[in-house]
């Protein structure tokens, strides 16, 4: 019996997990979808300038290789390697900025976007009272949508929630929205901001963008 229940227990919390995940990967599916098409782009068209300026860098090492002294080297080759990553992260600054302002500037896109932020947070913690904390600029949204965040959580999940929304203290501005969440006063909390996603999604694409840009200059180093 005890067997039976946990097993119950389990599939549930998978599905939940689960639920979350797909409501927040159906909201960002176009914004992530537009921000692969438009890394694309600026990869074709920013390569073959960053090739040459990259060669360019190549030459004065080895300049240095043959006339000047191994710290001399290892500076010219610390100067290239920064500059790339400069390159990657300006690429990448880029994407972000397009990817916010296509979210805010479409205030129905925006407020799936909070309500599936503050859902797939409560699938995660799977507590009965939570109190969430968002932007200044967030708080009626937030206000607007907690009553059909509860009544979807309680759909999917068969359980009441209380939602509580914190007035006095906000998230910064650089969260670029999204729901910071607790539980249990305190012990149980969990940050769900586009900022994070976004920084998981460069940190799981910036090797890829890295191969693309500097194939033809990596053996050289």
């Amino acid at each position: 019996m005890i067997a039976d229940i946990s097993s119950q227990v389990e599939r549930m919390v998978a599905f939940m997990d689960q639920e979350g995940e797909e409501r927040t990967k159906e909201m960002l599916a176009k914004a992530e979808e537009e921000y692969n098409i438009y890394v694309g782009h600026l990869l074709q068209t920013e390569k073959v300038r960053i090739d040459a300026a990259i060669n360019k860098k190549m030459k004065t090492i080895e300049r240095m290789r043959k006339v000047s002294t191994s710290t001399a080297r290892n500076e010219a080759r610390l100067e290239v390697l920064g500059y790339r990553r400069s390159l990657v992260t300006g690429i990448f600054n880029q994407v972000r900025e397009k990817i916010v302002k296509e979210i805010e500037n479409d205030p129905e896109k925006y407020k799936n976007f909070m309500e599936n932020m503050i859902l797939e947070g409560l699938y995660r913690i799977l507590e009965q009272r939570v109190g969430i904390r968002v932007r200044k600029e967030d708080v009626d949204l937030a206000s607007e949508v907690i009553e059909n965040v509860c009544n979807k959580y309680t759909e999917t999940t068969k359980m009441q929630i209380s939602i509580v929304l914190d007035k006095s203290q906000y998230l910064p501005t650089e969260t670029l929205g999204g729901v910071y969440l607790s539980a249990k006063k305190g012990k149980i909390i969990m940050e769900n901001t586009l900022a994070n996603k976004l920084l998981r999604l460069q940190h799981d694409a910036a090797p890829i963008v890295r191969r693309m840009l500097f194939a033809s200059t990596r053996d050289k180093m």
